[in-house]
């Protein structure tokens, strides 16, 4: 009796034998049994720990959660910014910072106005 191969050649072929032989290990042997070595006891349960993690965020659609939160977070920062600024302002949080900041800019104004009739004239 001969044993009949479907083997690809070529490095292809070796690749997708490659990449068989580790989906029938995760599917398949992973599961069946733990090794006696603890090193390798414990390599099983980390692989088999993250098989289930990566099954469990494709099967519960964690990204299209976590992209929909992220958009109902966006749009409730805004209105709690106004509301924040609006109490400031309404306190008289910013009657200080507006004359420093007027000041600034008059300063900067002055200052590049100055610039430019020098290297004009």
């Amino acid at each position: 009796m001969t044993a009949v191969t479907t083997e690809k050649a070529g490095l292809l072929g070796r690749l997708h034998t490659s990449l068989d032989r580790a989906r029938t290990f995760v599917r398949r042997d992973l599961w069946l049994s733990l090794p006696e070595r603890r090193g390798a006891r414990f390599l099983y349960r980390a692989m088999r720990m993250g098989v289930l993690i990566v099954e469990g965020f494709i099967k519960s659609d964690v990204f299209m959660l976590s992209a929909a939160l992220t958009y109902q977070v966006i749009f409730a920062l805004v209105p709690l910014l106004v509301v924040m600024l609006a109490v400031v302002k309404g306190v008289g949080g910013f009657s200080s910072v507006g004359g420093s900041v007027q000041g600034g800019t008059r300063g900067h104004r002055s200052a590049s106005s100055e610039k430019k009739l020098a290297s004009s004239g």
